[in-house]
């Protein structure tokens, strides 16, 4: 199926390193802040089964973008699951590009900074904390 192989040499962990850190930060950001906001656990839970759903989407598309000439596509650096998902995949197979490594990393840096900015928010107000 893969003619040269798929393997993880040095490179492609360093970059495969890089690139998760920001997306980890996302998505746990984002956990945190909507399990804030919820008043219990079963809401909560309820509003995280979205939430996984929704992250789900791009990343069932990004098992076809190989197939396609979309991989390739300085769109698909923008997409937050997506850009993860094809950068890896490249780096996998010993491609490098680096200015979509960069775009991914920097898309998913901003929006973990943004999502850490509402959970500290959601931590500075009075009511999350004495919510009983």
């Amino acid at each position: 199926m893969f003619e040269q192989g798929v393997g993880v040499t040095p490179a492609a962990a360093g970059v495969i390193v890089l690139v998760i850190t920001p997306s980890v930060a996302l998505f746990s950001s984002v956990m945190i802040a909507v399990s804030a906001y919820a008043r219990n656990v079963r809401e909560s839970q309820s509003y995280l089964t979205l939430i996984s759903f929704i992250v789900l989407m791009p990343a069932i598309a990004s098992q076809f973008i190989g197939y396609t000439d979309a991989g390739s596509s300085r769109w698909v650096n923008f997409v937050p699951v997506l850009n993860a998902a094809n950068t890896i995949r490249q780096a996998m197979f010993g491609k490098f590009d680096f200015t979509a490594i960069g775009t991914t990393v920097a898309v998913s840096t901003v929006l973990a900074l943004i999502a850490m900015r509402v959970v500290v928010f959601m931590f500075n107000r009075e009511e999350v904390l004495t919510r009983v």
